[in-house]
């Protein structure tokens, strides 16, 4: 296996039913397949699943010290939210707890944020994704991306560590 992703109750929703539109989520993905694309196509596939659900908004639990997954989730739209010192032990040793959180409902807003469009009759397959930022800057950046399944696919040839599996096309048009 090279990766997994769940997502449960931020809080006991039964209980507390106001936060039951909000979800913790956690992914993992094998160290010899981190930068194959593995972590985001299971991060976009969780929240697709969670807006599906009627979620809103995805929080996820960091290490303070784990610097490359913060720097990942915030790659994928979270923001720091809150960071709470010393309220968790591993090891023996006293850990910061990073609070980031994901609007699902409004991440298609973001200027950052690629938009997906079908292209032909097998749109779950391929799309061509246009970056918003381009298009803010008169050009309208074309990448060839692959489904969810196709990046894992790709993955499990990936283990190789960081850049072993090339990139997307990208074609630049005005």
């Amino acid at each position: 296996m090279v990766g997994w992703a769940a997502y449960g109750d931020f809080r006991d929703s039964r209980r507390w039913p106001g936060y039951r539109f909000t979800v913790e989520h956690t992914v993992h993905v094998a160290r010899s397949h981190w930068g194959c694309g593995v972590g985001r196509a299971l991060v976009e596939a969780l929240a697709d699943r969670a807006r599906r659900d009627g979620k809103r908004v995805m929080v996820a639990g960091i290490d303070g010290s784990n610097t490359d997954s913060i720097t990942f989730h915030a790659r994928l739209g979270f923001h720091e939210v809150a960071r709470l010192p010393g309220v968790g032990e591993k090891w023996g040793r006293r850990l910061d707890l990073v609070l980031m959180q994901r609007d699902l409902a409004a991440d298609q807003g973001r200027a950052d944020r690629a938009l997906v469009q079908p292209k032909g009759p097998r749109s779950g397959s391929r799309a061509q994704v246009y970056s918003e930022a381009s298009r803010q800057h008169g050009t309208a950046a074309r990448d060839e991306v692959a489904s969810p399944s196709d990046v894992l696919r790709r993955a499990l040839g990936c283990g190789g560590g960081r850049g072993q599996v090339p990139g997307p096309r990208r074609t630049a048009t005005r």
